[in-house]
């Protein structure tokens, strides 16, 4: 899956948006952006209506009650079936603004049944978040999505709102969902270096013990050929010391 909104026929055909979720041109309205992160259009709450806020008092309790009802935008479906994922994220940039959880509750909710069910993935914190600029959000939702399901679908929302203060809510741009069918070494860290040596680091995930490490001078491709590649076995780490001295290097690691 993956929409920057710029195709705003297409957009508009396949996500549900329900009260103030839109996808419009970024207005600038009170605490929201005055441009998107990229293009022209992007999705969020309340984007050109009369001040930029979402509302007050919308009933939580599962996206139901209240005087007002909930925002929320629906993506299209996609599959997972038969895919190998290993691990499946949701990746999106993000402005936003909203009261503490215990006022204000905005989700982010996984269906794998078509909207029939949700899973929320997340939930904003307990203290009030305050974004002034334009954050790369990574979510990972391999529990949520699992191996088999045809008809996925993400779900933004504010389902629960207060009577006090209110603020711009979500704003969103570049939503990706990937699927990895090879899981990622983590932490990838270089210690103890000296002139011409250097010890590399990396966590393995749960149940792997083998890893490609390829380092080579700043900037080379790790496909291209020109880097040193090494086996790594139940191990993770690897101490070089064929360096040049005062040279930049990188490192990449890779399950296998």
């Amino acid at each position: 899956l993956y929409d920057n909104f710029e195709d705003t026929a297409a957009s508009k055909a396949n996500w549900s948006f329900a009260e103030e979720f839109q996808l419009d041109t970024a207005a600038g309205q009170a605490d929201d952006p005055g441009t998107t992160h990229e293009g022209q259009f992007m999705i969020g709450t309340d984007i050109t209506g009369n001040d930029g806020l979402y509302e007050n008092n919308i009933g939580g309790g599962g996206f139901g009650g209240g005087s007002a009802n909930p925002d929320y935008a629906i993506s299209p479906a996609f599959s997972v079936k038969d895919s190998g994922f290993q691990k499946v994220e949701l990746k999106f940039y993000r402005w936003m603004n909203i009261q503490d959880s215990t006022k204000d509750e905005a989700l982010i909710d996984v269906s794998i049944d078509d909207g029939s069910t949700w899973t929320t993935v997340w939930i904003n914190p307990g203290t009030d978040l305050r974004e002034t600029e334009w954050s790369y959000q990574t979510i990972d939702i391999t529990d949520a999505v699992g191996d088999t399901a045809t008809h996925v679908r993400i779900r933004f929302g504010i389902d629960k709102t207060d009577g006090t203060t209110n603020y711009g809510g979500w704003n969103i741009d570049e939503v990706l969902v990937v699927g990895y069918t090879c899981l990622e070494p983590t932490n990838l860290d270089a210690r103890y270096i000296t002139e011409t040596g250097a010890r590399l680091e990396w966590e393995l995930p749960t149940g792997e013990d083998s890893t490609n490490v390829v380092y080579g001078p700043a900037g080379f491709e790790a496909e291209d050929g020109t880097g040193t590649m090494i086996g790594v076995e139940n191990d993770d780490r690897y101490i070089v010391n064929d360096l040049e001295p005062d040279t930049k290097y990188w490192f990449y690691a890779q399950m296998v």
